[in-house]
């Protein structure tokens, strides 16, 4: 949302308010200019043409705006084939200086002027024959003045992005695989830990089961971890990852079933847990021939995957959410009047 001085500048200068951001025609150039916390952005949509033809007036407009970096509190800028786009931190008085700066320089350096499509280069055939195409996602928009066919190109183009996109960055999975297995093993030992200071066991009520929630650390920290390590994930991954958290939860759950058992060993019979150590082998083998072990092992494994697994799944379903939200830009068009 724009401030309202920034409200108040469009209004002074002839520009649009929208509810992010001002735009319109000032100093001959269309302009667009956004808020976003301390800093403002103006970018001015317009044709440079490709920076191999045009070397020199890239680097004319390079070195103009890397001049007063200082003077107007630069932080970022980006030139493009059809729009150059300037960040500032500077207050509103000094920032419309700024954009004076940025349309004179264009204009000396023979930049074409709103009367140019800024995508094509051509000269519009008459007003009617502009259009503003806004690009919009969950983060940012963008604006460009174009003529009717640069428009419907922007919108064709969007429409392939969203239907063929694919990830740019590649997946380790080697490395990917290798974190997330440290992370679940890290999980089923906060999964153990938690067994034997409760000293759950076969012989207890049904709060025996509470540490089975802890599934779904084991679940989260592996899909999590892999996403961070690997970049993005895959078909194959999933499968993988799904594989490793279904093993290493039941691990963590039957070594949890021993060590609630070695706990309730030494407080309910007076079994030191130096003894019961000693008798692991035995302990171990309890766990699948005692008649309270077993079910407590094979119910509380079930539970435990099914925390996992929903888990492992409310994780990787918020990460594909948000890559949705953030790589979908919707696209508007509306008629210059």
């Amino acid at each position: 949302m724009i401030s309202k001085a920034l409200e108040v500048f469009a209004k002074s200068v002839g520009m649009k308010s929208e509810v992010d951001c001002v735009y319109g025609v000032y100093g001959g150039f269309f302009m667009t200019v956004t808020e976003r916390k301390s800093s403002r952005t103006v970018e001015v949509s317009c044709y440079i043409g490709d920076s191999d033809e045009y070397t020199d007036d890239y680097v004319s407009i390079n070195e103009a705006v890397r001049n007063v970096l200082d003077k107007y509190s630069i932080t970022d800028y980006a030139v493009d084939e059809n729009c150059v786009s300037v960040k500032s931190r500077a207050e509103l008085s000094v920032f419309r200086e700024m954009i004076d700066y940025i349309a004179g320089m264009l204009d000396s350096v023979g930049i074409y002027k709103s009367d140019h499509c800024s995508k094509c280069g051509e000269l519009f055939k008459d007003a009617s024959d502009k259009r503003v195409v806004t690009l919009r996602n969950a983060k940012e928009s963008h604006k460009h003045l174009v003529c009717g066919e640069c428009a419907l190109v922007y919108a064709e183009s969007n429409e392939n992005k969203t239907d063929h996109g694919t990830e740019a960055s590649e997946e380790k999975l080697g490395k990917g695989l290798l974190f997330a297995i440290l992370a679940g093993l890290l999980g089923a030992a906060v999964y153990a830990f938690v067994c034997w200071l409760l000293g759950v066991n076969g012989r207890m009520d049904m709060f025996r089961f509470a540490p089975c929630l802890f599934g779904a650390l084991i679940g989260a920290l592996v899909v999590y971890v892999y996403r961070v390590a690997a970049g993005r994930y895959s078909v194959k991954s999933l499968v993988i990852l799904s594989v490793i958290t279904g093993v290493v939860t039941v691990l963590a759950h039957y070594c949890g079933c021993v060590l609630g058992f070695i706990k309730y060993l030494s407080s309910e019979k007076g079994i030191y847990p130096s003894s019961s150590f000693s008798a692991l082998p035995s302990v171990m083998k309890m766990q699948f021939t005692d008649p309270y072990n077993l079910p407590f092992f094979i119910v509380g494994s079930i539970i435990a995957l099914c925390c996992a697994y929903i888990a492992l799944i409310f994780v990787y379903g918020t990460y594909r959410k948000k890559k949705t939200v953030s790589k979908k830009m919707d696209v508007s068009i509306q008629r210059v009047k």
